[in-house]
């Protein structure tokens, strides 16, 4: 399972859709994000709720509270995916090996 926050963090520096509840939504690079989940982007195209009026920001803050929905590249959830069972992977390594050792002193 990937946490939110954990999977916001690595998206840093990758282009993603915000869409706001009252349905707003913002293109842009994540530039940071807190644990309350406000967000930082730069390069940001906004589309308003209706779709006919588009305007480009160098940046943009959004409050997580009012963040609906967010699409973030397939890249970066399958780099994450891979970054857990690296984890997974390594932890795994390191109990059998201290388990052998543990086996073998006694």
């Amino acid at each position: 399972m990937v946490l939110p926050l954990s999977l916001l963090r690595t998206a840093q520096n990758h282009p993603m859709l915000i869409e706001l509840k009252n349905g707003e939504t913002y293109n842009g690079h994540l530039q940071s994000c807190d644990s309350w989940m406000n967000i930082h982007l730069r390069d940001v195209i906004f589309t308003s709720k209706d779709g006919d009026k588009f305007f480009k920001m160098p940046e943009v803050y959004i409050r997580g509270s009012t963040v609906k929905y967010l699409r973030i590249p397939e890249t970066v959830r399958s780099f994450r995916s891979l970054e857990i069972s690296i984890d997974i992977a390594l932890f795994l390594i390191f109990f059998v090996q201290y388990h052998r050792l543990r086996l073998s002193t006694s």
